[in-house]
């Protein structure tokens, strides 16, 4: 079996469409070793990567990767296997709009990691790797005969010339509202789209500019992406910095009561309630007149005179892992009495 690159390209300037088709039709033989069963995203990865490295090397920028056109490359590759190998005649009009620059390499027998040094070594599809196209879209498939079918569909796009990384602000706790602020995109107007995600995955349905913080957010952090688009311009995602591990709220965190006689020499108790979800770590501080009472830590307390005269409370600080820790402090005690 033969192997084969083509190529084929459509160039666009202002109100005039010039169209240049270069095919070409290499023999080579079969390299060693056999083409893998299936396609992996390893594989699509792999032309993008050595795309841009050949590209890198003559001092252009690397090629952005452009979803729309992965999926017209993957149909053909698909489709080329299923009804013969030859390009796709309508690529252009399968783009998305505002394109002012295309083109198309396809090849048969090559395996992923070899079809771009094959792609390079001809004219035709070389120019077109090299050419001032700003996205790229790769499919690779391979046939049951253990056929493999490649396409590179290159397309220019305008660039936005502004584009912020956005911001979030808000607290990250169960139950309240973030809220994202975009910046100031341009060329004006820039369509913005909002995805909010968790530990770096999309929430299902978290598409607004505000995002109610909620029970299964607790214990990761949250990002907000904004993805600005403009007919004839490439489309640009930025990711704001995450916010902190979202902390969520004890369920209980009842008010502490004081069992005792405040009288100097007479031990105090501090009994804290129960708290939830349990368990929950409690801590207590003691004070005098509303100041803390140094060293004084403890569940129980006993009076001194120090604290003759003076009204007594306890803190409870209730705390969890991934919670917000809560503090509340008892009703005051009596004035302390003599012995």
């Amino acid at each position: 079996m033969n192997n084969s690159v083509h190529s084929s390209a459509v160039r666009s300037r202002a109100r005039r469409r010039l169209y240049a088709t270069l095919t070409l039709i290499v023999g080579l033989s079969l390299g060693a070793g056999a083409l893998p069963a299936f396609a992996a995203e390893s594989d699509t990865a792999t032309i993008v990567s050595q795309t841009n490295a050949a590209r890198a090397k003559k001092g252009l920028p690397a090629l952005k990767r452009n979803a729309a056109l992965d999926t017209v490359a993957q149909a053909w590759a698909v489709k080329m296997a299923a009804d013969g190998y030859k390009h796709n005649p309508n690529y252009t009009a399968q783009y998305p709009t505002g394109w002012t620059m295309a083109a198309e390499n396809i090849a048969l027998g090559y395996t992923s990691a070899t079809v771009v040094p094959a792609w390079l070594a001809s004219p035709g599809h070389y120019a077109n790797i090299m050419a001032a196209h700003t996205d790229i879209g790769v499919g690779y498939f391979v046939a049951a005969n253990g056929a493999g079918y490649s396409v590179q569909n290159f397309a220019k796009y305008g660039t936005l010339t502004a584009t912020p990384t956005p911001t979030v602000s808000g607290a990250a706790r169960v139950g309240q509202t973030l809220t994202a602020t975009a910046g100031a995109w341009a060329p004006a107007p820039v369509v913005l789209a909002y995805q909010w995600k968790r530990g770096g995955v999309a929430i299902s349905g978290a598409t607004g500019r505000t995002y109610a913080v909620v029970t299964g957010d607790r214990a990761t952090p949250l990002t907000v992406t904004v993805t600005g688009k403009k007919t004839g311009y490439t489309s640009v995602a930025k990711t704001s910095a995450a916010t902190a591990l979202v902390v969520d709220n004890l369920t209980a965190t009842p008010v502490p009561r004081i069992t005792g006689t405040a009288r100097v020499g007479q031990t105090l108790t501090a009994t804290p309630g129960t708290w939830s979800p349990a368990p929950v770590t409690l801590s207590y501080q003691w004070r005098r007149a509303g100041v803390v009472i140094p060293g004084a830590t403890g569940r129980a307390f006993v009076v001194r005179s120090t604290d003759l005269g003076s009204t007594l409370t306890v803190t409870v600080v209730g705390k969890k892992t991934s919670y917000v820790s809560v503090a509340k402090q008892s009703p005051a005690t009596a004035k302390v009495a003599a012995k």
